[in-house]
């Protein structure tokens, strides 16, 4: 299986959508949840992906609390699954993550397969299936970064939602 990353650039300007005000998230940098065997735990880490291959090579990264951040500092957006199902030795995986802040700004990252294909280690194992880094934009200062992401099994259908989210400090006044 072949992890996927990718570096995501976002804009400063910032658009609203029509969908309205969303509901604050309590702040928290890693969620966890289940359905079915399906296990999947979305964290966001202050570091480059860089950074956290880095450590991951090294024993793995330490999950730190992520209490805030600024503007133009760095994040790390991980989401793991663990319990998915074969289907003739291939594995399925779909990952829809979106960024978001209560107000109505949206931003989908993704919304596609991000593990298919021959798979011979466990599926009982956690594995990456989807990483990437991005400089927080100074558009956010002041208000919450919510990231919600949904792990699909497409061999059973389980489906286990996620979200985490950080407060982005207003920066010098």
């Amino acid at each position: 299986m072949k992890t996927v990353t990718q570096a995501l650039v976002l804009s400063g300007a910032m658009a609203l959508t029509a969908a309205g005000a969303g509901a604050l998230v309590p702040p928290g940098a890693t969620q966890g949840g289940r359905s079915g065997e399906l296990i999947a735990m979305a964290t966001l880490l202050p570091m480059t992906e860089d950074e956290f291959t880095e450590a991951q090579a090294a024993g793995g990264a330490r999950i730190a609390p992520l209490d805030g951040t600024a503007p133009g500092e760095t994040l790390f957006f991980g989401l793991f699954a663990a319990g998915f199902s074969l289907r003739d030795g291939a594995v399925d995986m779909h990952c829809r993550v979106t960024l978001a802040t209560p107000d109505g700004w949206r931003q989908q990252v993704s919304d596609a397969p991000c593990a298919s294909g021959a798979f011979e280690a466990s599926p009982r194992d956690a594995y990456l299936l989807l990483g990437f880094d991005f400089a927080v934009p100074g558009a956010l200062a002041g208000r919450q970064l919510i990231v919600t992401a949904e792990v699909v099994d497409e061999v059973t259908g389980a489906s286990v939602p996620l979200a985490v989210a950080t407060t982005i400090d207003r920066g010098a006044e």
